[in-house]
This record gives structure tokens, C-alpha cells and sequence, in this order.
């Protein structure tokens, strides 16, 4: 009978030290939750891969219309354009040094009827519209890797938003003929 109630109590003292982890692990976890309720008060930060990959979604969903602009053109390459729908017209306004050999070569890959492309000097937004029906909007700061991003499609939110999303495009410079 001792025998028994020792294993019953070692038993019972290994559940207890098993439930005593398992509090330690569920208060951890509401830790990160709070600390990620917190930091969501800030807004939703993502690093530049994450932003290129939810604008590379929303672009391969276009039908007819896509204003497009990113800080530099290699970002553009990254996208890949002409996976998109050709009968989708899109506005790029971008990053570009026409006299570096690379910016050359990616605006000749991007030669399409369908792709207008202008030069954005101020580099400091991600952002795509797409139909009218989607938004996205990436704001750099000092990090690459703390792009400050909202995604919408409410259409109240698309109208007060897009006025940033036309402001890259109608301010960027058209480019010159290359030769």
C-alpha cells in the first residue's frame, strides 16, 4: 500500500509541475499579446519583403486600373509586371536613376503598352490602387524593416486615402526617351 502512495505522489507532483509550466508558458503568451495590443495602438508595422508580398497580391488580382508607386525601381522588378493581365492599364511612379546601367535595363524589361512608368523623387511610400476597389499603404520611416501599412477595401476609406496614392503619380516627372 506505501508503494503505491508513493507513486501516486510522485505522480501527482509531476502534474503539478506540469501545470505550474503551463502557467508560466499561458502567462508568457498574454505577455506577447499585450505587448502586440500595444504596439497595434501604433499602427501595423511590416518589413519591406512582407509589403512587396501583400502589394504583389493585390496586383495580380487587377482588371482594369492599377496606380502603383514604390521608393525604387528594383522594387518593381521584384512585383513582376508583366504577370499582370495585359489588359489591366497600370501607373507606376517610382525611384529611378536614368543613367544607372540596372534602372536602364529594368525600365526595358518593363516596356509595355500597358505599363506607364514615371520617375518619384521623394521615395517615401508603398502603395497600390486597384480598381478603385483596394488599397494599400506602406509609409517608410528610418527602418526598411518599420514600414508603417494599412490595407482597405472599405470605399470610404479608399476615397479619403487615394488622394495619397494619386499624389505620387501626378507628381512624379515623366521620363525622358531613352537612348
Amino acid at each position: 500500500m506505501e508503494l503505491k502512495n508513493k507513486s501516486l505522489e510522485e505522480e501527482l507532483e509531476l502534474l503539478a509541475q506540469d501545470l505550474d509550466a503551463a502557467d508560466e508558458e499561458v502567462e508568457k503568451l498574454n505577455q506577447k499579446l499585450h505587448n502586440f495590443e500595444e504596439k497595434a495602438k501604433e499602427g501595423f508595422y511590416l518589413p519591406k519583403d512582407s509589403v512587396l508580398k501583400e502589394i504583389k497580391s493585390i496586383l495580380m488580382k487587377g482588371l482594369h486600373t492599377i496606380i502603383l508607386t514604390t521608393p525604387i525601381i528594383e522594387n518593381i522588378r521584384d512585383l513582376e509586371l508583366y504577370d499582370v493581365k495585359p489588359s489591366v492599364n497600370i501607373k507606376v511612379a517610382t525611384g529611378i536613376e536614368p543613367s544607372n546601367p540596372d534602372h536602364q535595363e529594368i525600365l526595358r524589361e518593363l516596356t509595355f503598352d500597358n505599363i506607364a512608368i514615371r520617375i518619384d523623387d521623394y521615395k517615401d511610400r508603398y502603395c497600390i490602387l486597384r480598381d478603385g476597389e483596394e488599397l494599400f499603404l506602406g509609409i517608410s520611416g528610418k527602418n526598411e524593416d518599420s514600414i508603417l501599412t494599412l490595407r482597405t477595401k472599405d470605399s470610404k476609406h479608399i476615397k479619403l486615402l487615394s488622394s495619397l496614392v494619386m499624389e505620387s503619380w501626378s507628381r512624379a516627372r515623366k521620363l525622358q526617351k531613352m537612348k
